[in-house]
């Protein structure tokens, strides 16, 4: 999990949270952002490459885009992270 250094804006913290997820699950997979674009095509999305690895480097998309992204990397199940906890 991400430790930040100090405290962050809740929506801050899961942006990055959502985007490091996705980086990390694509990593694990050893799967080229072009690859995942011809996945994503089987979830609705018709997206350039170039616009794919903005998007998710950018960590600002929304929820329905996450899902779509985690469907097309197989995903069954993740944790969701607690700001507060980070904090503690």
């Amino acid at each position: 999990m991400l430790k930040l250094a100090r405290p962050v804006k809740p929506r801050i913290f899961y942006e990055m949270m959502a985007k490091d997820l996705i980086k990390s699950k694509r990593e694990d997979l050893q799967l080229e952002y072009s690859e995942l674009g011809k996945r994503l095509l089987d979830h609705g999305v018709h997206i350039d490459t170039r616009v794919l690895i903005n998007r998710i480097n950018r960590g600002n998309f929304s929820f329905a885009f996450a899902l779509q992204v985690l469907a097309a990397l197989e995903v069954k199940s993740i944790s969701v992270p607690n700001v507060l906890a980070d904090f503690d």
